[in-house]
């Protein structure tokens, strides 16, 4: 596992949501049951933007990008949690980057919580 780096440049407006897995069965008349699907049922994310970075900064988290891909554990305290917990970059979401003036930079990525062993 591997620690988020640079923390001070993500944006206070990072977005977080959320999604429950729920299993769905459809009887005749109507009816219908639901249950949760598994013991980690409700799926979080993030979508983490880091702004300001100078040509260093930036190039210090493609590197971190390049090294863990869309497959290596990060860890990371959410805003508002109190404790760290494990993400991957979502293998769904893709990583942005937009130049802005001069040398400074923006990327984005969306983070997804992972449960392993």
């Amino acid at each position: 596992m591997t620690a988020l780096p640079l923390t001070d440049f993500i944006v206070q407006t990072a977005a977080k949501t959320v999604k429950y897995t729920t299993i769905v069965a459809q009887f005749g008349d109507g009816y219908m049951q639901r249950a949760g699907d598994g013991i980690n049922k409700q799926q979080e994310g993030w979508q983490i933007t880091y702004d300001n970075l100078n040509q260093t900064e930036r190039d210090v988290l493609w590197a971190f990008i390049n090294v863990v891909e869309q497959t290596e554990v990060i860890e990371w305290t959410a805003p508002g949690d109190i404790a760290q917990k494990n993400w991957v970059i979502d293998p769904e979401g893709s990583i942005s980057e937009q130049a802005k003036a001069g040398a400074i930079y923006t990327v984005s990525f969306p983070l997804k919580r992972v449960f392993d062993l």
